[in-house]
């Protein structure tokens, strides 16, 4: 019989490459001398968060090429250490342990640094990875927005972060396209952004939308944003934010006046347009693309409709396969093949407002803010069609405690274990990490312990 001491090191590492990062060093390290040696080749590390970042679309350039050890299994094992942490606090009903935190501080980079910094923060997204973030200002008569991009050292790092610290590139007179404006560029090294600039036509009752698809390097020397397409919409006046929108690395898919769908490929500068009759969503609409951020095959886009009241939130998702469909040139098709109702499902009683969703570990993140604090919730993205069959999946929830006052902006990475928030006066962002990092400190802040002043 064949031990493990038998066995060359290719051998070992080709079989460490199958084992699930976190158990590599809870459980395989414990085997053998021999695995404990394989375990700490750092090929098998970079190989591994490669993988981890295929899982969880994750941006790869959010890792230093030099990383060390430490650093590669700090990354490789944060998704599924998020969601060890969050099943803690959902079954103990604590809330998320904070291990680290950081400011930027907008209002004294707008008096000392950037005399034409807009102060007002009125959207911030974290970047799949952790590492950057991409925030959207306001001058305060609301008439002027611009898009900053901004580096926030790999998560888990303590080291604060530079008062004086500037964004590495900004967009002047552009707003997000959407809530979360930003794709992985297709080579996997760039980070493309979407964003918009809007002219009101005064008395026509119209809009005039101007979209705008940048791309961004930001491991360069001197990264930039540059224009790689644009496009024209016309949108009734009362259209508003128009936040269904997803896209992939060269599609970009619209639905306008709740009952037309447009696919534009960028890249070719191709579209088509369905009309949707039948499919009419209700107070508010989230769109979250599902796609590969590493592969052709886009995935189906989940499309939810929300419809509040004063004393309940009520959400239908549907799946809608359209990437699809506009391969295959079908724009006849009736409005039934084009959305599929998947369930129903309501927030918790402590609803606020629906921030966005992640995918982590096989799981559907969602998040929103509240008088409790920043709310997550965990489903399987493999929820059954009969809601009453909820034995079959687990539902967790918890809450990162945080100042109980009026909504917030909040932006989360579940799989970098990094959220970032501004709160209600919107000069202040601040950046908190759920997981310690192996060479700091492994005590929880207690700040972030207590309850919140409302409960």
């Amino acid at each position: 019989m064949t031990n493990i001491s038998d066995l060359s090191l290719d051998v070992l590492l080709h079989i460490l490459f199958f084992v699930p990062p976190r158990d590599i060093i809870l459980g395989a390290r414990q085997v053998s001398h021999d695995l404990n040696h394989a375990s700490m080749n750092i090929s098998l590390w970079k190989t591994l968060l490669r993988r981890v970042c295929l899982e969880n679309t994750l941006f790869p350039s959010a890792f230093p090429s030099g990383i060390i050890l430490k650093d590669l299994e700090h990354a490789a094992t944060s998704p599924s250490r998020f969601m060890s942490s969050l099943r803690a606090s959902s079954e103990g009903g604590t809330p998320l342990k904070v291990y680290s935190r950081k400011y930027i501080d907008v209002d004294y980079l707008m008096n000392e640094e950037m005399p034409n910094f807009s102060e007002f923060v009125t959207a911030i997204y974290l970047v799949p990875g952790g590492r950057y973030l991409i925030s959207e200002h306001e001058t305060p008569d609301r008439t002027t927005s611009e898009i900053h991009f901004w580096d926030l050292e790999v998560p888990g790092d303590a080291k604060r972060i530079p008062q004086d610290r500037l964004p590495i590139s900004s967009l002047n007179d552009r707003a997000f396209l959407v809530p979360h404006p930003a794709h992985l560029t297709r080579d996997g090294k760039g980070i493309m952004v979407f964003a918009r600039k809007d002219i009101i036509s005064e008395g026509l009752g119209e809009c005039q939308r101007d979209i705008f698809i940048y791309e961004i390097f930001p491991t360069l020397e001197a990264p930039s944003f540059r224009q790689i397409a644009a496009q024209k919409i016309t949108l009734a006046e009362d259209d508003g934010f128009v936040p269904a929108c997803s896209f992939d690395y060269r599609r970009l898919a619209t639905v306008i006046d709740n009952s037309r769908i447009c696919v534009w490929d960028f890249i070719s500068n191709i579209e088509a347009t369905w009309s949707a009759s039948g499919f009419c969503m209700n107070d508010h609409f989230n769109v979250e693309a599902l796609d590969s951020w590493y592969s052709d095959l886009s995935q189906p886009i989940y499309l939810d409709s929300v419809c509040s009241t004063d004393e309940d939130i009520q959400t239908t998702r549907y799946s809608l396969d359209i990437f699809s469909m506009l391969d295959k040139h079908n724009a006849d098709s009736p409005s039934s093949y084009l959305s599929s109702k998947m369930f129903d499902f309501n927030p918790s009683p402590d609803n606020g407002y629906g921030e966005e969703y992640r995918i982590s570990e096989d799981q559907i993140i969602s998040y929103w803010s509240s008088v409790r604090g920043l709310a997550v919730r965990g489903a399987p993205l493999d929820v059954p069609l009969d809601p009453h069959r909820s034995e079959s999946f687990q539902i967790l929830t918890a809450v990162h405690r945080s100042p109980s006052i009026e909504r917030y902006l909040a932006s989360l990475c579940p799989a970098s274990g990094r959220a970032v928030s501004c709160e209600a006066d919107r000069y202040l962002i601040e950046i908190v990490d759920f997981l310690p990092h192996p060479t700091a400190r492994a005590e929880p802040l207690a700040a972030y312990e207590s309850e919140s002043e409302s409960e």
